[in-house]
């Protein structure tokens, strides 16, 4: 998934990708244009939650509303 993806979990909060590593998908909340080279510090993760996390885990069931969009 690029970032900028538009997603939807299944209690209907949106978030925007801004990361991808072996740890999962970072997220920004809401539906928002990113610029691929000043990305956002994530502010939750699409993964189930582990001990040492420092983001909010939000589970790993969601939706592709949009694929990735730049500002």
């Amino acid at each position: 998934m690029k970032p900028g993806t538009i997603i939807e979990l299944n209690d209907g909060r949106k978030g925007t990708t801004v990361y991808h590593n072996l740890d999962g998908y970072g997220i920004i909340w809401g539906e928002q244009k990113v610029n691929p080279d000043e990305l956002p510090e994530p502010e939750a993760m699409l993964r189930d939650d582990y001990p040492s996390a420092d983001y909010p885990c939000v589970g790993t069931d969601y939706k592709i509303l949009q694929e990735g969009g730049f500002v």
